[in-house]
């Protein structure tokens, strides 16, 4: 049961985090309305994308100011932000020595490859650190929570609370529940 709920857990903080590039990839599908075309479509699109392993909420800025920053929500074990050092909480403040801006989490993440390094600039207690992180192939997990926001976005309620519950025995299934 607390894989299930675990599960559970991820699915809901997908929608109350940053998705990396699915608003690019929505742009670039010229997605029918039949949902099992949708999704496969959306599957190969992200076959060669990278993620770093990280979920922010959207970005927080005071009204008027040019610095954005990006707290971390929740950092997946094994994954190249981990790997790195990244921890929730950290603060991230600029990526690849650029600024970040309110766009730049879809426009940034989204650009990832397999692979990539990225340099990070975070906060973490009052102390500026740098960070390298290498970009992965994003799980399966990651993927089912991107095509989820997809569905959501895209269907009507009906659609998206039935692919909802099917997906949600497909990972618990997947994880021996």
């Amino acid at each position: 049961m607390c894989i299930l709920k675990r599960w559970i857990a991820v699915l809901l903080m997908a929608f109350f985090t940053a998705v990396p590039w699915a608003a690019q990839a929505e742009s670039e599908t010229p997605c029918t309305h039949d949902l099992e075309v949708c999704v496969g479509q959306m599957r190969a699109q992200f076959a060669d994308r990278g993620t770093l392993g990280f979920y922010m909420p959207p970005p927080d800025a005071p009204e008027g100011s040019e610095e954005v920053r990006w707290a971390v929500a929740h950092v997946v074990k094994g994954s190249g932000a981990e790997l790195a050092g990244l921890r929730q909480y950290d603060v991230v403040t600029r990526w690849d020595g650029q600024s970040l801006s309110a766009s730049s989490p879809e426009s940034l993440t989204g650009q990832l490859k397999i692979g990539q390094e990225v340099t990070l600039t975070i906060l973490r207690d009052g102390q500026e650190k740098v960070i390298k992180a290498i970009a992965h192939e994003p799980s399966e997990e990651a993927i089912e929570v991107w095509l989820l926001k997809f569905v959501r976005d895209h269907f009507d309620e009906e659609v998206y609370e039935e692919y909802k519950r099917e997906t949600t025995r497909r990972l618990a299934a997947s994880s021996g529940e």
